[in-house]
């Protein structure tokens, strides 16, 4: 990142909604070091198991509540908002709707809110898989082909976000990562999945795994969030975020059991492909690295490396989720 990115945050407000999964703690942390004061959006029912950690003030902050919305950008005043807030992945008809109120709705409210106190920059968290089934690699100038209702919900909020700031100038720019990892990340992820089951010599549950995916460490999408946040010239643009190159997940599950130093069976087939399943998935990520510079600069057996020495070392006494 250069330093004029570096400076750019240096006594700014930035709110982050949604700071209490496995990306906002990364985000929080990077912005507090380069100076930034960071408020750390939650529900409140997250907050209370969440307490205010060093690098932030925890602030309630309910996508689907314009109300409790417009008291939290009152208390934050930010000039710059990163939205992480979306619904947990679920293919089922309340899923959709929680997708629907969570992470279409959720990103419009904000927008609203950032509209009317005249925010520097919305950061809206997309997701590659807007792109479903698309052509590979993904450009941002294709067309959107969601498979999902978390895909759905993340192109409505994209497309309405790029017409609000046709419209009403929301400077907004949107970033679509592909499969994020690191350490930190923990649930039902593959690779927190197959890591979980491969440090205690346990069998996961894997589909046949020919599936191939682009995978970018947690630190490269931060460096690539952090130098987007400091340029409010570039709202407007859709930018992925990849490692550029994708791996068949057979490879990844033979690779993190080596490293877990696990020999049993590695768990392939023992669940199906979920509908609608991307098997290739790859995106191109020429146009950031053509605006700004940025590259990715861990690869996946080093990222997988220290994402497994976390997993050995974590605290086990939390009793948040």
């Amino acid at each position: 990142m250069s330093a004029s990115s570096l400076h750019f945050y240096r006594g700014k407000n930035v709110l982050i909604a949604g700071a209490n999964g496995f990306i906002g703690p990364h985000l929080a942390q990077a912005l507090a070091r380069h100076g930034a004061r960071v408020f750390l959006g939650m529900r409140a029912k997250r907050a209370a198991c969440h307490p205010a950690p060093a690098m932030g003030e925890v602030v309630h902050c309910d996508v689907e509540d314009q109300s409790q919305l417009a008291q939290c950008f009152a208390q934050a005043k930010p000039e710059v908002v990163f939205n992480l807030a979306a619904a947990p992945r679920e293919n089922s008809l309340p899923g959709s709707a929680q997708q629907w109120a969570v992470t279409a709705t959720g990103a419009i409210n904000l927008a609203y809110q950032c509209v009317r106190s005249q925010t520097a920059l919305f950061m809206q968290m997309g997701s590659s898989e807007e792109y479903g089934n698309g052509e590979i690699p993904f450009l941002e100038t294709q067309a959107d082909k969601p498979i999902s209702p978390y895909s759905v919900a993340k192109v409505s909020a994209t497309r309405s976000l790029l017409i609000s700031h046709d419209l009403f100038g929301l400077p907004v720019i949107i970033v679509r990562p592909t499969v994020v990892y690191g350490p930190g990340q923990t649930g039902e992820m593959l690779l927190p999945h197959m890591i979980r089951h491969y440090c205690a010599g346990e069998r996961p549950a894997l589909t046949p795994c020919a599936q191939q995916r682009d995978f970018v460490y947690i630190d490269d999408l931060i460096s690539a969030l952090l130098a987007l946040g400091g340029r409010p010239e570039l709202a407007g643009n859709i930018f992925n975020i990849s490692q550029g190159e994708s791996i068949e997940l057979k490879k990844v599950a033979a690779m993190t059991a080596n490293l877990c130093h696990y020999a049993g069976d590695l768990g392939i087939g023992e669940r199906q492909y979920r509908l609608n399943e991307v098997m290739n998935h790859c995106a191109d990520h020429g146009k950031i690295s053509a605006m700004i510079g940025w590259q990715p600069t861990v690869d996946l057996e080093v990222g997988v490396t220290r994402m497994i020495d976390w997993w050995r070392q974590r605290d086990e006494r939390s009793t948040c989720p």
